[in-house]
């Protein structure tokens, strides 16, 4: 059961057991108050009678609580000068761990755990370890699959005590875990985890381009989830959850089903009326870069990469060449970039290799034929729609954050409905660019923005408008319209040019 860097912690707990102990610690005390309670309420005679229903998964349980506190207890010791020289907080992980697989094993033999007294197992053991039944075995399954996939390392944004982030470790994944509160309610970390809040995330962290997964274990239903998959820019997630129900926000099952597809779906044991199961899923058009190229060579020419799609054809070609990669690969993920920039580019020429039955490492050239070619026309488009604004921004607060980023004198038509009776914001914006090469920029500054002047978790999106495009098509739109009529607050209108030429030059 342990191993030999966990021995000490081992040898204390097994003399705790034999003394024991098990009973008497905080935890399990007040694991057996509650299962008193509930036995009342079920007419048993008290809550260990409760426990006779699946005797050794409620052994495991007790022996997990009665771990938490020799933790805690011989953390304190650590600190305060009594244990020394003893690599503490990586055995007590281990130990942990394996406590963890021996609960889980015990309730999987069993058929589950007992829903007499689940709940309340579930809510202590939640503070002090995971909430998901994720396992071992579940570990090994996310490893083989990521190593498919080519990816070392996993990022683990919300990982409380970090339980996890240590089964993954253990299967020879680079796990980085992060939480805002390191340990969560019960204050104990199992794997190193560093305080970091997703709201001041700003890409600090320098990930290897498609070598990188994002894991997340019941997220909250909040926007933490849908704030982590924008900051961190994984094109892999591994999920462990229920169906939808009880996790995530809107949003964030909004993004999975229009940008990520699945690849991997196991249901595993849960708690009862739980149905969690492990997924993993992948960015759409992220294949040919976790799939079709090796890591290792590519690791050398990440700066190919960054550059596309703004470096030339010529100048990719000559690159990969230099990696020795095929024609075919490099059509791909031209052809991939290319769909994946927001807004689109114009199509890239075709790039053909020089004969045929050439090996993949024959050199790279673009045909004379597309070179000469005329350049397609460029997208012309320059209406947008800014999704997810806080509803207590004004009219005005929007011009000035557009103005504050960069985009002074750069848009011309601003509409941001109102809600008539609250004076409200509806959460959404339609912004007319004046040229559509500042739409890039744009779209780059917003899509993901959170850094709001008032406090809000919404995370801004941007999509384009439609069907209208341009000032004039929406100033023509809404000359006649209801929203124009005198009565109307002037905060509450929209392309009156008059009311621009004034709001345009605060």
């Amino acid at each position: 059961m342990w191993t030999d860097g966990s021995e000490v912690v081992a040898s204390v707990f097994r003399a705790r057991l034999g003394t024991g102990d098990l009973l008497r610690t905080s935890r399990t005390f007040t694991f057996l108050n509650l299962l008193d309670r509930r036995a009342q309420n079920l007419e048993f005679a008290s809550g260990l009678d409760l426990l006779k229903n699946g005797e050794s998964v409620a052994s495991a349980a007790q022996q997990l609580l009665n771990f938490a506190d020799l933790a805690q207890a011989m953390l304190e010791a650590e600190s305060a000068g009594s244990l020394q020289h003893l690599d503490l907080p990586e055995q007590l992980g281990r130990c942990a761990a394996s406590l963890w697989d021996r609960f889980v094993e015990a309730a999987q033999i069993n058929g589950g755990v007992p829903e007499t007294w689940a709940s309340i197992a579930r809510n202590l053991l939640a503070n002090d370890y995971a909430f998901a039944l994720f396992s071992c075995a579940e570990a090994k399954i996310v490893q083989r699959q990521l190593s498919k996939l080519h990816i070392e390392m996993i990022i683990d944004p919300m990982a409380g005590s970090g339980l996890h982030g240590r089964l993954l470790a253990q299967e020879g994944l680079q796990v980085h875990c992060m939480d805002a509160m390191p340990g969560g309610a019960g204050g104990i970390c199992w794997y190193p985890v560093q305080r970091h809040y997703l709201s001041h995330c700003n890409n600090e962290m320098i990930l290897p381009p498609g070598r990188c997964a994002l894991f997340m274990s019941w997220p909250p239903r909040s926007e933490a989830a849908q704030m982590a998959l924008r900051s961190f820019g994984c094109d892999v997630l591994v999920l462990v959850a229920d169906e939808g129900s009880w996790h995530g926000s809107q949003s964030f099952h909004q993004e999975l089903q229009d940008h990520w597809e699945e690849i991997l779906r196991q249901p595993i044991l849960c708690w009862p009326r739980q149905g969690d199961t492990l997924r993993i899923l992948r960015k759409k058009g992220a294949l040919i870069r976790l799939k079709s190229c090796n890591p290792r060579v590519l690791e050398k020419h990440v700066e190919v990469f960054e550059a596309l799609p703004a470096i030339s054809a010529a100048a990719a070609a000559a690159a990969f060449d230099a990696a020795g990669l095929s024609p075919d690969f490099l059509q791909n993920l031209l052809q991939e970039q290319q769909r994946d920039t927001v807004p689109e580019a114009s199509p890239l020429p075709s790039l053909k290799p020089t004969g045929q039955g050439q090996s993949s490492g024959s050199p790279l050239v673009i045909s004379v034929a597309d070179a000469l070619a005329p350049a397609k026309p460029r997208d012309t488009r320059t209406t947008v729609m800014l999704r997810n604004l806080p509803n207590n921004y004004t009219r005005l607060m929007v011009v000035n954050l557009l103005n504050q980023e960069g985009f002074k004198g750069k848009f011309d038509f601003l509409y941001l409905p109102i809600d008539f009776r609250s004076k409200a914001g509806l959460g959404y914006a339609f912004v007319n660019l004046c040229d559509p090469s500042f739409v890039q920029q744009f779209w780059k500054t917003f899509d993901g923005f959170t850094k709001w002047v008032l406090p809000s978790s919404k995370v801004c999106q941007v999509s384009w408008s439609g069907p209208h495009q341009g000032q004039a098509a929406h100033v023509e739109r809404y000359r006649s319209s209801p929203i124009m009529h005198s009565s109307v607050p002037d905060e509450c209108k929209s392309g009156d040019p008059m009311l621009w030429q004034l709001l345009l030059k605060t």
